[in-house]
C-alpha cells in the first residue's frame, strides 16, 4: 500500500509539472532591429549568452529536481570573456579569469569549458579564430603561443613559443588553411609590435610582417587582425589609432 502510494504521488508531480509546461502564458517577444524604422533594418537582435542554461536544455529528471528539492541544476558561465569566434552555430569564448574557452553550441544544445587541463592548457587566452575545417585557434598572451584544438576542445598542437612571439592578442587562419597570422603586440619598452606568419600544416614560422612607428605599414600596439575574401589582411592598429 506504501509503495502504491508513492507511486501515485510521482505521478501527480509529473503531471502538475507537465501542465504547468502546457498552461504557460505565450510571452511575446519584442524583436530588436537596427537602424529603426522607418530606416531600413541591417541588424536583428537574436540572443545574449551568459551560462549553460542558454543553451543547454533540462531533462525530465532535471525539472522533477527543481520541483521536488526547490533547487535547480547549476548554471556554468562567464567569468571575464574578452574574444569570441563563430562556426556553424557554435560561439566559442575566450576567458581570461577561468583562463580557458567557454564553448556556446547552438545546434547541438550543448556547453562545454576546454583548455584548463593538460598539454592544451591556457594561461591568458585573448584572440581567438575557427578554421573553416572546425579547428579552433587561441592566442595565448600569457604562454606566448598560439594553442590549437579541434572543434570540441580536443588538444591538438601548439605554435609559437617566445623564441618568436611577444605578446600574441589575435590569430587569423585564411580561408586555405595554409597560413596563420599572429598580432603580436609587444610591449612599451620594444619594437616587436608585428604581425607573425606560420605556415598552416608545419607550423613553421614563415616571416615577420611590420615592426613598430607611425610611417605606412607600421604598427603601433597592433590589437586585432581579420583577413577579407581576397585574402587582404586588416589590422586594426590602436597606438596609430588606425
Amino acid at each position: 500500500m506504501q509503495h502504491l502510494s508513492y507511486k501515485l504521488i510521482i505521478i501527480t508531480i509529473l503531471l502538475f509539472i507537465s501542465a504547468c509546461a502546457t498552461n504557460k502564458k505565450e510571452v511575446k517577444e519584442t524583436v530588436l532591429l537596427f537602424p529603426s524604422p522607418p530606416e531600413q533594418p541591417r541588424f536583428q537582435f537574436e540572443r545574449s549568452l551568459f551560462s549553460s542554461a542558454n543553451v543547454e536544455e533540462l531533462t525530465a529528471e532535471d525539472k522533477f529536481r527543481a520541483f521536488a528539492t526547490g533547487s535547480g541544476k547549476k548554471a556554468r558561465g562567464l567569468h571575464k570573456p574578452f574574444g569570441v569566434a563563430v562556426r556553424n552555430g557554435k560561439v566559442y569564448v575566450t576567458d581570461t579569469v577561468q583562463r580557458s574557452v567557454v564553448l556556446f553550441d547552438i545546434p547541438g544544445k550543448a556547453f562545454k569549458v576546454f583548455g584548463n587541463s593538460g598539454g592544451g592548457a591556457l594561461r591568458m587566452p585573448i584572440g581567438i579564430d575557427v578554421a573553416e575545417n572546425g579547428d579552433v585557434y587561441v592566442a595565448d598572451s600569457g604562454a606566448k603561443r598560439v594553442v590549437i584544438y579541434d572543434s570540441e576542445g580536443k588538444y591538438i598542437n601548439a605554435i609559437g613559443g617566445a623564441a618568436v612571439l611577444e605578446r600574441p592578442v589575435d590569430v587569423k587562419v585564411n580561408g586555405k588553411n595554409n597560413r596563420i597570422y599572429v598580432i603580436d603586440s609587444g610591449s612599451l619598452s620594444n619594437n616587436k609590435h608585428r604581425i607573425q606568419v606560420f605556415d598552416g600544416e608545419s607550423g613553421e614560422h614563415l616571416e615577420t610582417i611590420g615592426v613598430r612607428g607611425t610611417k605606412v605599414g607600421e604598427f603601433n600596439i597592433p590589437v586585432a587582425v581579420d583577413i577579407d575574401e581576397e585574402g587582404n589582411l586588416h589590422v586594426v592598429d590602436s597606438g596609430n589609432f588606425r
